[in-house]
């Protein structure tokens, strides 16, 4: 994942839409809501189970990827999906 994919998934989110951001093994979670406030589109972004003392909201995506790439940086994050990924051809399943 890339800052740029991140801007795109962030511009993607509809209103009253949550994402989590990558987990890693014992680290807080972070959430992200999307919601519409005077008009315009605003993220708000909260880590662990509980909100964090004050939570962090903007409406300029930079800001919020800014935020998300403080709290954790993206050369930190390995997908558990790359993890497990095997070849698999139908030859070898018959």
């Amino acid at each position: 994942m890339h800052r740029s994919d991140l801007v795109h998934q962030l511009e993607a989110m509809q209103p009253d839409h949550i994402c989590l951001f990558p987990r890693l093994r014992n680290a807080p979670q972070i959430t992200i809501q999307c919601f519409l406030r005077g008009g315009a589109r605003h993220w708000k972004v909260e880590q662990g189970t509980n909100t964090a003392p004050v939570p962090y909201v903007s409406s300029d995506v930079q800001h919020v990827v800014d935020y998300l790439l403080q709290l954790r940086p993206l050369e930190n994050f390995t997908s558990s999906l790359t993890l497990i990924r095997e070849e698999t051809t139908f030859e070898t399943l018959l």
